[in-house]
């Protein structure tokens, strides 16, 4: 029997995106899916918008959810979780609604996680939507730094390969072992570093993480905040730089990170006061005031 994934769109005023991610998903090789939109609270009736989408093209396998407000990235995926959970799925997959993804990408991923017990987190090959050039290929956390190193360079003379980390655009995770060790996200970062605290908690559990190579989704990179910098991008980067350091760190490598971590935010203020982005500024040390303040979930002024 086929295993059954449930596909989780978190979507937030990006309708125009969330529609185009899912027209690539009617085109794709696998049987048993459904898929499952989380409206974030969006501002216009984003949600009504879709339900009428779906109603026009007669897409059954699909379920449209209303937030009443907006729950960032980790409150909106753990609604759909918990959705998922009651239709019991065997699989779970994360997929950034400005995503559109190659026909065969769902079949190699849950192919890849059915290879190895010892696999719970399946991420794929990430490509810039614009330009079709590799962004995301895995990669690994140096043992000494407590530093993520990144690869952009697909590896597709492999089947897989394994990683510690996987992209938060697109990846799958077994559901037995989402409930075995209470695998949600964690809503206290609201925004921006959940893939990294996900992965480093199935890492600490003694679990591999793989990329499925041939798994090819192309991405609109910084569309949920806007592409660039802005305010809240910097802040919650920053604060949650903090918070995930707090979390995970201890003894050296914690007063390493401090290190490093305020040579770089000292580099970026520098920059930002170069091309006279004050807005920058502010979001880069109100967010380091709150990470070192414990001030966690959605932005408050």
């Amino acid at each position: 029997m086929v295993a059954r994934v449930s596909i989780i769109i978190l979507n937030y005023n990006g309708v125009k995106d969330t529609i185009e991610c899912l027209e690539s998903l009617k085109k794709i090789d696998y049987p048993n899916y459904e898929i499952i939109v989380i409206d974030n609270g969006s501002f216009k009736e984003e949600a009504q918008i879709l339900e009428e989408y779906t109603n026009k093209n007669i897409i059954k396998n699909i379920i449209i959810i209303r937030n009443k407000e907006n729950l960032g990235f980790t409150g909106g995926n753990n609604v759909g979780i918990k959705i998922a959970l009651e239709r019991n799925s065997d699989y779970i997959l994360f997929l950034n609604n400005d995503t559109v993804v190659e026909r065969y990408f769902l079949k190699e991923m849950v192919e890849v996680a059915s290879l190895n017990q010892e696999v719970i987190l399946v991420g794929a090959t990430i490509f810039d939507y614009f330009s079709h050039k590799p962004t995301f290929s895995g990669g690994k956390i140096d043992k000494k730094l407590k530093i993520l190193i990144w690869k952009n360079t697909p590896q597709e003379n492999k089947k897989y390969f394994f990683s510690d980390i996987i992209s938060g655009a697109c990846f799958l995770i077994k559901t037995k072992d989402l409930i075995k060790n209470s695998l949600f996200f964690d809503e206290s970062l609201f925004l921006y570093g959940e893939e990294i605290d996900l992965c480093w908690r199935v890492n600490k559990l003694g679990y591999k993480i793989a990329i499925a190579s041939k798994a090819k989704v192309y991405h609109k990179e910084g569309k949920s905040l806007g592409k660039g910098l802005n305010y809240l991008k910097v802040y919650y980067i920053t604060r949650n730089r903090i918070l995930l350091a707090k979390k995970f760190l201890k003894g050296y490598n914690y007063f390493l990170f401090w290190v490093l971590f305020f040579i770089s935010r000292a580099i970026r203020t520098f920059h930002f006061i170069f091309i006279l982005r004050w807005d920058l500024i502010k979001g880069n040390w109100r967010g380091i005031l709150d990470g070192l303040l414990n001030k966690t979930g959605k932005f408050i002024k």
